[in-house]
């Protein structure tokens, strides 16, 4: 099947749940492992990070003193939890399988029915549920938000919210 194929924005969105899910098991041990972690004390907020992109993501999640500081790491240290890597090369959408012609109908169509928003409201949504279906328990707030957009989903909450306005 073509880039193109059957594009709509309903189509596009169950692409994008459907490899999603395919990595559902990997975010959800991942989470499981955070049980057994130490945070440092200076630890306020745990933020999930992920790009913007169309084709391939990854999902770090890392500890914050607010919402734009990290931790500082001490040197020479591995008694606390600063930052982990929760998946890899997570596949999204076969962007670049299409010609460039593809592409560039693509991209029109990706700008003229807005669908960085939708994915990330979608990533944000897959997230959730994953650390739902985990045993980890955060003892921090917990949000998922990609760089450089002004709002962060609150994981526990499931609000989108404006991250100047968060108060920890």
């Amino acid at each position: 099947m073509g880039l193109l194929t059957m594009l709509t924005v309903e189509n596009y969105l169950n692409d994008i749940r459907t490899n999603l899910n395919k990595k559902s098991d990997k975010i959800i041990k991942s989470f499981n492992k955070l049980t057994k972690v130490t945070f440092s004390d200076d630890t306020n907020v745990l933020i999930i990070d992920t790009p913007v992109s169309v084709e391939k993501i990854y999902i770090d999640l890392a500890a914050f003193e607010d919402m734009f500081d990290p931790i500082d790491v001490p040197e020479n240290t591995d008694d606390y939890f600063y930052d982990i890597s929760l998946a890899t090369n997570v596949f999204l959408y076969g962007y670049e399988e299409g010609t460039d012609e593809e592409r560039d109908a693509f991209d029109d169509f990706s700008y003229e029915n807005n669908l960085e928003q939708q994915t990330i409201k979608e990533i944000g949504s897959w997230i959730k549920q994953c650390l739902e279906t985990s045993d980890f328990t955060s003892p921090y707030p917990i949000y998922y938000r990609v760089l450089d957009e002004e709002i962060a989903l609150n994981l526990v909450t499931g609000k989108w919210e404006d991250q100047e306005e968060i108060v920890l």
